[in-house]
């Protein structure tokens, strides 16, 4: 006998006693724009959704939209009209540049908190990630991954590059301070903007991306667990036919929505059997994450926050690091292609400068306002600080 499946639930009232209960099973995780976004928007920073992002870059290239194209058609007008510099230039100050000022805005409002100097936002979301293995996000930048894995020791961040063919990917982040050993995996299957691209956007990244291993690699990733959507409007078709096609090899799908979605959407969940519950609001969520899951490690996500946060710090300072042009010199197997790479790097931070005339000598920009408050709230809470 077949049971009907009603996929929509209005979860707001409940939403506490759900996740409690979902945290001791855990989960693997999608996450998307939302999850930066509400980050930004807490601060009053207006970052771009995709949509929006796609309309400025449309400006850019001074093209009229056409309506009904799929957004990945959108941005491959945009990305041959404007080039690959200018394109991947634009979309990280658009995607990563406005998070680094919200971040930067974020950590200097809670230096001054001496109860708690890490952003109740960022809390939130490690305690997102504390139950959560594995992980996909399919933002363009590392910093969400960061705080994601801190919680519970930190991870190791795999980025998908189309220029690297059949490689395996290189491991570009991020283990806490003070631990060594190993303990998850956080997937980016779109490549990430914050080294140096390019990341899978257009239409004809995604035939590049299409028969690797990344492609799949979100759906294989939740084989046997229970799936927690959060931040995503899934308006992706590759993704849902990925879901509808491995679905019976994956537990529970709960895709988290702070408004109903559209009729095709609730039809194609109803026979995907893919769980919508509506929280109200995001910031009745992320509330709820703070209230219901399992609590962080403290000094692991003030660690991780200090990293991101400086930078962020840098990022808006226009300043390249020493651990960034290290990181991406080392990458390489030869010194040419690593002053290629970095060249590109500078191209798209908006900095033309020749690869000899860089000084990686010095320390990279520093906020210590912010550094001083987290070792003060480190020794008040008796934890060594590294």
């Amino acid at each position: 006998m077949t049971h009907s499946f009603s996929p929509v639930l209005d979860a707001s009232t409940i939403l506490d006693e759900r996740l409690r209960n979902a945290k001791t099973q855990g989960y693997s995780l999608w996450v998307g724009a939302g999850v930066p976004i509400n980050i930004a928007r807490a601060y009053g920073v207006p970052m771009a959704n995709w949509d929006a992002l796609a309309g400025h870059l449309e400006g850019e290239a001074a093209i009229t939209a056409t309506g009904g194209a799929s957004l990945s058609d959108r941005l491959e007008r945009a990305f041959q009209r404007l080039g690959d510099a200018r394109f991947q230039r634009e979309v990280r100050r658009r995607v990563y540049r406005d998070l680094c000022v919200a971040l930067v805005t974020a950590g200097k409002a809670a230096a001054k908190n001496n109860d708690d100097p890490v952003p109740p936002e960022i809390r939130q979301l490690a305690r997102l990630g504390m139950s959560a293995n594995p992980i996909v996000n399919f933002n363009l930048e590392h910093e969400t991954s960061s705080v994601l894995a801190s919680g519970g020791g930190g991870g190791r961040i795999l980025d998908f590059d189309p220029r690297d063919g059949g490689t395996v990917p290189k491991a570009t982040g991020d283990f806490i301070r003070g631990y060594t050993i190993f303990r998850r995996s956080l997937y980016h299957p779109h490549g990430t903007i914050t080294m140096n691209g390019p990341c899978v956007l257009t239409s004809s990244g995604y035939a590049t991306l299409n028969g690797t291993l990344a492609f799949e690699i979100a759906s294989h990733a939740a084989f046997g667990t229970n799936l927690w959507i959060v931040g995503m409007s899934l308006e992706d078709q590759y993704l849902r036919e990925q879901l509808t096609r491995f679905r019976p090899w994956i537990g529970y799908v709960v895709w988290f929505c702070d408004s109903r979605p559209n009729d095709e959407l609730i039809r194609w969940a109803e026979e995907s059997r893919v769980a919508i519950w509506l929280v109200g609001s995001w910031a009745h969520f992320w509330a709820s994450v703070g209230r219901s899951l399992t609590k962080e490690d403290d000094l692991t996500v003030a660690l991780t926050w200090l990293t991101v946060f400086q930078r962020a710090y840098g990022e808006i300072h226009d300043r390249v690091s020493e651990a960034n042009a290290f990181s991406v010199m080392r990458t390489q197997s030869s010194s040419e292609e690593s002053m290629a790479r970095l060249k590109n790097f500078l191209e798209m931070r908006g900095q033309v400068v020749p690869p000899d005339n860089i000084d990686v000598s010095h320390e990279p920009p520093r906020d210590h306002e912010v550094e001083g408050a987290l070792m003060d709230y480190a020794a008040r809470q008796n934890k060594p600080w590294p």
